[in-house]
Order: C-alpha cells, then sequence, then structure tokens
C-alpha cells in the first residue's frame, strides 16, 4: 500500500500524518487540540479555539485582552467578537482605543463599517438608496475623523504572528497540528470592511447626482485616505489581499465616474489613475505562473492535486511567491497518496464484500 515511499517502508511519521489527514476528511483530526494545548502557556491557549461548549469564545477573548489592558491588536479581536455577538460596539469602545492607539484609523473605520450595514443598499440598476440617514451621517462623520489618523493597522498580521510563534513545527505531525489550529482560529475575526465601501460609493453617487461638487470632495478626500490607509496595511493572506484589491476597485470605480458626472477633471484623474493601475495588476498577475525549482512548472504535474489550487494562487496574488522546490511538494504528493491509498483500499474491500454478496445469494 505504501511501495510509493523509498524503500517500501511504512515510517512510524508517514503513518501518523497519513492517518492524521484522513481523520481531517472525515470531521477533525482526534486529540490535536490536546496535543498544541500541551505546550502552550495559559496566556497563548487564549489565542486559540477553545472548547466553545466549555469555554465560549467571548470570554476567552476578553479575559486575554483584560489579562493585556494595554494592547490594542487583543482589545480590537475582542472588540470585533463583541460585535458580532451582540450587534453593537462594547462599552467604552472609543475611550478604550483613543487611550491604546490614538493614531490608528481602524477602530473609526471598524465602527463605520458596522453603521454602514444598515445605512444604505445598492439597488440592482447600480443606484444607491440611503436607507437610515441618521447612521449615514454617523458613516461620515466616522471617516472624516479617520481621515485625520495615519497610522493604519489591522492588527491581521500582529496576531497571526503571534499565533505561528506560539506553535511547534518541529516534526511532521507537530507541523499539521499547527496547521489545524491555524485553520480554526478565527484568523478573520478582524473585520474586512465588508459594507464601508458600500457607503462611500452611495454617498458619491448621490453627490454626483444632486450635483453637490462639495460634497463629493469631502467624500473622495476621505475614501482616498481609506483606500490609502489599506493599501499601505499589513496583510497576512492571500484572502485579504484579494478582498482588498475588492474594496479599491468598488470604490475607485464608482467615484472615477462620479467626478467625470460633475466635471471634476483633477479627482477623475486621481479614481481613474487608480483603475489603470488596477487593470495593469491584473493583467500581470494573469501571466505569471507556478515556479518549482526556478522553473516554470504546471502545478497539477508539479504538486498535490488536493493542493492544486492554492499553488496555483501563489504567484497569482503575490509578486514574489515563495521560493519552491520539489523536496517542498514531495511530502504533501506522499500524504496525498497515503490519503487516497486509504479510501482506495476501503473502496477495494467494499467492493470485494459485494461481489461475495452476490455470489453467494446467487
Amino acid at each position: 500500500m505504501f511501495a510509493w515511499i523509498p524503500g517500501g517502508k511504512e515510517t512510524r511519521e508517514d503513518i501518523q500524518a497519513s492517518r492524521y489527514l484522513v481523520e481531517t476528511a472525515a470531521g477533525g483530526p482526534k486529540g490535536s487540540r490536546q496535543r498544541v494545548f500541551r505546550h502552550l502557556t495559559e496566556d497563548q491557549k487564549l489565542l486559540f479555539p477553545h472548547d466553545t461548549a466549555i469555554h465560549p469564545a467571548l470570554p476567552v477573548k476578553e479575559r486575554l485582552w483584560q489579562k493585556n489592558p494595554e494592547d490594542p491588536a487583543l482589545f480590537a479581536e475582542y472588540a470585533t467578537l463583541y460585535l458580532k455577538q451582540n450587534g453593537t460596539l462594547p462599552p467604552g469602545y472609543f475611550e478604550t482605543a483613543a487611550q491604546l492607539a490614538p493614531a490608528n484609523p481602524w477602530f473609526a473605520y471598524h465602527a463605520a463599517n458596522h453603521e454602514a450595514r444598515k445605512a444604505c443598499s445598492q439597488n440592482p440598476d447600480g443606484t444607491y438608496k440611503i436607507k437610515d440617514q441618521e447612521r449615514m451621517e454617523r458613516v461620515l462623520s466616522l471617516l472624516r475623523k479617520a481621515s485625520s489618523q495615519t497610522g493604519f493597522e489591522t492588527y491581521h498580521a500582529e496576531m497571526l504572528s503571534r499565533r505561528i510563534a506560539a506553535l511547534r513545527q518541529g516534526n511532521l505531525l507537530e507541523t499539521l497540528d499547527s496547521l489545524n489550529q491555524m485553520a480554526n482560529s478565527q484568523l478573520g475575526a478582524l473585520t474586512y470592511f465588508t459594507d464601508l465601501p458600500s457607503a462611500i460609493c452611495a454617498r458619491s453617487w448621490t453627490a454626483a447626482e444632486t450635483r453637490n461638487a462639495e460634497a463629493f470632495r469631502e467624500i473622495s478626500h476621505d475614501a482616498g485616505s481609506f483606500v490609502k490607509g489599506l493599501c499601505k496595511s499589513r496583510v497576512e493572506t492571500m484572502l485579504n489581499e484579494v478582498i482588498l484589491l475588492g474594496h479599491v476597485s468598488v470604490i475607485s470605480k464608482q467615484l472615477a465616474a462620479d467626478a467625470q458626472k460633475l466635471g471634476l477633471t483633477e479627482e477623475h484623474g486621481m479614481w481613474n489613475g487608480i483603475n489603470v493601475r488596477l487593470a495593469d495588476n491584473r493583467k500581470d498577475r494573469a501571466t505569471r505562473m507556478l515556479r518549482v525549482d526556478g522553473k516554470e512548472a504546471d502545478r497539477l504535474k508539479e504538486g498535490p492535486w488536493m493542493l492544486s489550487s492554492s499553488l496555483e494562487a501563489g504567484p497569482k496574488v503575490a509578486k514574489s511567491q515563495p521560493v519552491l522546490t520539489r523536496a517542498d511538494l514531495k511530502p504533501g504528493i506522499l500524504q496525498e497518496h497515503a490519503v487516497l491509498s486509504r479510501f482506495l483500499a476501503l473502496a477495494t474491500w467494499l467492493l470485494v464484500a459485494a461481489v461475495m454478496g452476490a455470489t453467494v445469494l446467487y
């Protein structure tokens, strides 16, 4: 069954890893959290998911922040989860943010994104509807406040670095356990600003429709600060990069069109210039190929089939993809073979049983 492994011998690590991946496919590896937590300090344990039936996520996040009350990244994670579960920002949110990170506009954008969720909506024809004018005014006020702050930090990369540093990767099993914990660590717990771009576009569209050039210049200025902050912020995953570019594209297209409608040449040139750069970026990404051992390679031929999409995404998203060698890809290929072998073996025995059953019945 493991004939493809050099020498045909099943090492203990190979068996552990193949069993681990089979258990993952069946619903989750047994004992993974316990093995990881065995080597963590009490504070480090709070960075990772617990059994929510015993330790609900929000109290865990709150306890971690309260143990480190001067840490803005921990407060950001706690505040985000609090908002998600309660529909409101935690008590003292703005005061705490001003104390911990007075120059970081992330907290204002986070609050604006929450208000934007119910402030407006986009119609199928591309027009916008203001559903709650008071909420929209709060969004605009928060955008103006954020535009005066300069130290944009989302804390995504910061929290990722802390989690990685706490995990062991001494052998293959530890690495797989670590990957499993990272996959379940709610890396997206911090907001992606999914609603704020729509509110910005709604304000821009309204200004253009009412021929209010001054209102457009204000939202253009504040939207420019938001876009600059996004582009300067550290991103920790390719998913974040894709989401970030999506936000920038939505905003720049709308504001370029509205500036042109109002005859504002300078503003149109700025936003249309962003559109051109994004289009050039997309063309450049489309031409990038996976490189293995310094040469262009076919993702389906060179790497594990189950990871082929991820391998292809690397060069498509990252300008400088990690240096990969065939030796780097080999463990994944071997483990993929092990998983497929287990399933094929089961299928074979089921087929044999079916044939024997049919023979007996016959």
